[in-house]
C-alpha cells in the first residue's frame, strides 16, 4: 500500500469526522481515559489514600560525583491541602536485579532476590512520622535482613540525618501531564498532531496535588557491582490477621488505566505480586491485555474512498503481552541522567531488546519525560514507525517541572479561592445532587460522570465542560483544523 502524506490524503468526508466525534463521545462516557494508575480500581473512592497515582525511578550522580538511585511514589490522586498519608499502609518499593530476556514469550527474567525500601507514617495530624527502611529478601520464608533506616516529618526536605538514604514525604504537584480529552482522540495514520504549540491541549492535572514519597540512596550502599539492570515496582499494603495485603500497585503507565478496564481484573491486578502472579489469574491477565493492546493499536485510522478504516501495526495476540504483565519498570543504573531532564527513556530497554540487543539508554522513568506520548506513539504505530507521526496531545511538559535538587518533584499548588465566581472548597468533589445535601469531606476528585459540569479547574483557566462535552468539543476543533489543513494542501 502507498504510504500517504498529508499532501494527498483525501479530505476528509463529514460522516468521516461525525464518526470520530461518535468514537471520542462514546469513550468518554464510559469514562476510559488516559491517566497513568489514577483512580484505578473499585477501592479507592472510598480511600484515596490507597490509590498509587504515580511512579518514577532513575539513576544520577550528585554534586560530589556519587552514585544515587532515586524513586519517587506518589498516592492520593486530587489531594485536598489537609490529605494525610494512611498510618495503616506500608508503602514500598521493590527491586530485583534483572537476568536477561525471553524471546518467546518475549519477557524480562529477574532475580529471586529482593530489595525492598518499605516506608510507614505515624501520626494522625500533620507533621506525621515518615520511616523507611531498606531490606534484602534472599529466600521465601527467611527473615527480611536490615540495611539501611530513616525518619524524617512529613514535609522536611532536608531528607534527614542519613545521607545515604535520603527520604522525604508531603504534598507535591502531581506530575502526569496529558489533555484527558484529547487523549480520546482517533488518528491518522500521516497526521501528527502531537505539537504543543501547532495543536495546543489543555493539561488536566495542571493545578492538581498529590502526596508523594521521594527516596534517594547510594545504590553501591547494597547492589552487585555487576547488576546494571533493575526491574522495579511500587506497591501498598497492609497487614491483614498476620499477612500482608496487597491493594495497589503500578510499573508501567497505563496498564490498569487504559488496557485493562473492568474493575474486577484490575483489583485483582493490584492485589497481585508483580514478580509472581497467581497462576489462577493468569489467562484472565492475558485476554484483558491483549484486547486493550490490540484496541490502542486500532486508533489510527486511514481514509479512503470508502467509510474511515483502522490500521493495525502489531500482530495479535500482541508479542508483548508477556512482557507488560510482569508490570514494572526497567531501569539501567549505569546510564546516569538529571532528575529534570525530559529524555525519553520509558520502555526504551523493552524496545532495544525485542528489536535484538540492549540499547544504552536509562529506561526507568523520569517525571518530566513525556510518557503518554511515548506509549500512544509505541503501540499505535508499531515499532517500525516510531520517528512519526507521534500521537502526543499537545501538552509535552507537566505544569511545574521537577527539578534537580532533593526532593526533586516541585511543591504542591495552592487550592484557588474559586471557581466560576463562588467560593471553592479544595477537592470537594461533584456537586451535591440536591439543595441542601451535604458534601462529604475528601471526596475525591470531581466526577467525570456524562453530562456532569466541572466547576472551574485548579489552574484557573475558567469553567470547562465534562471530559464527554470536553472531549467532543475539542475533537471537534482540531479535527476541523486537520480538514482545512488538508483542503489548502490538496491540489485543485
Amino acid at each position: 500500500m502507498r504510504r500517504r502524506t498529508p499532501s494527498n490524503l483525501p479530505q476528509p468526508r463529514l460522516r468521516h469526522l461525525l464518526a470520530a466525534l461518535l468514537s471520542i463521545l462514546l469513550v468518554a462516557v464510559v469514562g476510559t481515559s488516559f491517566a497513568a494508575d489514577h483512580n484505578d480500581g473499585s477501592n479507592f473512592k472510598e480511600h484515596p489514600d490507597w490509590d498509587i497515582s504515580d511512579f518514577f525511578i532513575f539513576p544520577r550522580v550528585d554534586a560530589h560525583q556519587q552514585k544515587r538511585l532515586s524513586l519517587i511514589l506518589s498516592v492520593h490522586p486530587y489531594a485536598p491541602p489537609t490529605a494525610l498519608f494512611s498510618d495503616v499502609l506500608t508503602y514500598s518499593f521493590r527491586m530485583r536485579a534483572v537476568k536477561g530476556f525471553q524471546k518467546s514469550p518475549f519477557k524480562a527474567l529477574v532475580s529471586d532476590e529482593e530489595f525492598r525500601i518499605d516506608c510507614r507514617v505515624t501520626g494522625t495530624a500533620a507533621p506525621q512520622v515518615l520511616n523507611c527502611e531498606l531490606l534484602r529478601l534472599q529466600a521465601k520464608g527467611k527473615a527480611p535482613e536490615p540495611i539501611m533506616k530513616a525518619t524524617v516529618n512529613t514535609g522536611d526536605s532536608g531528607g534527614g540525618s542519613n545521607p545515604d538514604f535520603k527520604i522525604f514525604g508531603g504534598p507535591r504537584a502531581d506530575q502526569l501531564f496529558t489533555d484527558r480529552a484529547r487523549v480520546r482522540m482517533p488518528v491518522w495514520r500521516d497526521t501528527d498532531l502531537s505539537s504543543a504549540e501547532e495543536w495546543p491541549g489543555v493539561n488536566t492535572f495542571d493545578g492538581k496535588n498529590v502526596l508523594s514519597i521521594v527516596v534517594d540512596l547510594n545504590p553501591e550502599k547494597f547492589l552487585k557491582a555487576d547488576t546494571h539492570l533493575l526491574a522495579a515496582v511500587a506497591e501498598a499494603s497492609y497487614m491483614d490477621k498476620g499477612e500482608m495485603r496487597r491493594v495497589d500497585r503500578m510499573g508501567r503507565v497505563e496498564i490498569t488505566v487504559f488496557l485493562v478496564r473492568d474493575n474486577e481484573t484490575k483489583d485483582l491486578w493490584n492485589a497481585d505480586d508483580a514478580f509472581s502472579l497467581k497462576p489462577e489469574n493468569v489467562g484472565k491477565y492475558r485476554e484483558k491485555l491483549n484486547a486493550g493492546l490490540h484496541r490502542l493499536d486500532g486508533f489510527e485510522m486511514l481514509e479512503l474512498d470508502a467509510p474511515v478504516i483502522s490500521v493495525f501495526d502489531w500482530d495479535n495476540p500482541h508479542p508483548w503481552v508477556d512482557l507488560l504483565m510482569d508490570d514494572f519498570l526497567i531501569v539501567n543504573v549505569e546510564q546516569p541522567t538529571k532528575p529534570s531532564s525530559d529524555a525519553n527513556g520509558y520502555l526504551g530497554i523493552e524496545m532495544g531488546e525485542f528489536r535484538g540487543g540492549p540499547a544504552p539508554i536509562v529506561g526507568g522513568r523520569l517525571p518530566n519525560e513525556d510518557v503518554i506520548e511515548t506509549t500512544l506513539t509505541v503501540f499505535i504505530n508499531g515499532l517500525d514507525r516510531l520517528k512519526g507521526p507521534k500521537r502526543g496531545v499537545g501538552v509535552s511538559r507537566p505544569a511545574r517541572a521537577t527539578v534537580d535538587e532533593f526532593p526533586f518533584v516541585p511543591p504542591p499548588f495552592a487550592p484557588p479561592s474559586e471557581a466560576a465566581g463562588e467560593p471553592m472548597k479544595a477537592n470537594a468533589g461533584p456537586p451535591p445532587k440536591a439543595a441542601g445535601e451535604p458534601m462529604k469531606a475528601n471526596a475525591g476528585p470531581p466526577s467525570e460522570a456524562a453530562g456532569e459540569s466541572m466547576k472551574g479547574n485548579a489552574c484557573g483557566c475558567g469553567v470547562r465542560g465534562s471530559p464527554a462535552t470536553g472531549g467532543l468539543w475539542v475533537g471537534l476543533g482540531v479535527l476541523l483544523a486537520v480538514r482545512r489543513r488538508r483542503a489548502r494542501l490538496t491540489p485543485g
